[in-house]
């Protein structure tokens, strides 16, 4: 699977002094403006149904997440269209109950316009800006696809993961790449180098990961 090599670059914002007295200050880091320059940013809204649909995006978006739930027994299917109905994004592809979150534009740098979604159940999709992603913390802990904002030092982190199909983790914008991608259990660490960066993980179990 390609990945993104959009480069993420930090901005210093200098927090206000507390007081009249000159004192000194300390450089916070934001990166929010960064995510959103280099995946673009729109307003999050959210769609429900049930069976196949399309939905069309307000833009054309370069990059977001997509949160998705489905309640069927057969497969979800949820791929991203640019504007002359091409495929540009293949997101989610299971059997049955879903729920997990996606980055649109982790494997294609072309703009998305629709998604179209394949279904026997009901579902519901909300699509928001990179830069709204939960951000990664030194324990974590979760089940199914996820995507997270890495913005720790370099370190090496230990992963596991208890399930059957694919277990791939990714970091997008710091030049790691792929970072994972097994079938089944796994247990394992692995290099990530200094953040800002998107870390992308597709799993159909549990997973942990813990900075060492």
């Amino acid at each position: 699977m390609a990945t993104t090599t959009t480069s993420i670059t930090p901005t210093s914002v200098v927090a206000a002094p507390v007081t009249e007295e000159p004192t000194p200050t300390e450089e916070a880091v934001s990166y929010a403006g960064e995510y959103d320059e280099a995946f673009g940013t729109f307003k999050a809204f959210t769609k429900s149904g049930r069976g196949d649909s399309v939905v069309k995006f307000p833009s054309e978006i370069q990059g977001g997440i997509l949160v998705a739930t489905h309640k069927g027994s057969s497969n979800f299917i949820v791929h991203a269209l640019d504007s002359g109905n091409q495929d540009v994004d293949g997101l989610v592809n299971e059997i049955g109950r879903y729920s997990g979150t996606v980055m649109i534009g982790e494997s294609s740098d072309e703009a998305a316009a629709k998604l179209k979604i394949e279904a026997d159940g009901a579902w519901t999709i909300t699509l928001k800006p990179v830069s709204q992603a939960p951000l990664w913390k030194a324990k974590m802990a979760g089940k199914g696809d996820g995507v997270f904002l890495y913005e720790m030092p370099a370190a090496d982190l230990a992963f596991t993961h208890k399930g059957d199909s694919n277990f791939i983790v990714h970091a997008i914008g710091n030049g790691d790449g792929g970072l994972i991608n097994e079938i089944g259990a796994y247990k394992g660490t692995v290099p990530v180098s200094d953040g800002p960066a998107v870390i992308t993980i597709r799993a159909d179990g549990s997973w942990t990961a813990i900075s060492q």
